[in-house]
């Protein structure tokens, strides 16, 4: 009888965790909780990055779009503040009365037709990106920096051709 009751005591203890074992778990859990967070906080401007050159993408079709229902042309500003949408009212670009929302989170450079273009604080009503009536776009080329102390590595929008824009990750 002896025997059974030792049996029972090492069966009930074996069933349990121990506060050591506990506390083991919540430690590793608290580590592997870290550097998840750690990991996604590095990745987050690339993140910025990519949503603000979709949010130009974006802005450009619609604009293009109603270039085409309107019959008449439209234009974006780039700023250093962000964008101004234009309308040509011949014969002058007039300034829309909505700006696409938001600043430029990221430092941002704009090249036409190779040439490095001076982004102003202030519009000046000349558009620098242009959706015809026919749907196509001017040609142009957006450099998104991701950071400052690797210039190398950018986000590229562009015209590919007339009626298309392409975007992707530029690495040396």
């Amino acid at each position: 009888m002896n025997s059974k009751s030792t049996h029972s005591l090492v069966l009930i203890r074996q069933q349990g965790f121990t506060l050591l074992e506990m506390l083991l778990v919540v430690v590793i859990i608290g580590i592997m909780s870290v550097l998840g967070v750690n990991l996604v906080n590095s990745q987050s401007i690339e993140r910025v990055v990519i949503n603000q050159a979709q949010q130009v993408e974006a802005s450009l079709k619609l604009l293009c779009e109603q270039s085409v229902f309107e019959n008449q042309a439209q234009g974006l500003e780039v700023l250093t503040t962000g964008l101004q949408v234009l309308r040509y009212q011949q014969p002058i670009w007039q300034a829309r009365d909505f700006q696409v929302p938001g600043a430029w989170e990221s430092q941002v450079e704009l090249y036409i037709d190779g040439l490095s273009q001076q982004l102003l604080p202030e519009a000046t009503d000349e558009p620098h990106i242009i959706c015809q009536t026919d749907g196509s776009f001017s040609q142009f080329t957006l450099h998104f920096f991701a950071d400052p102390a690797t210039p190398e590595v950018y986000y590229v929008l562009e015209t590919a051709g007339p009626w298309e824009l392409t975007g992707g990750w530029h690495h040396p």
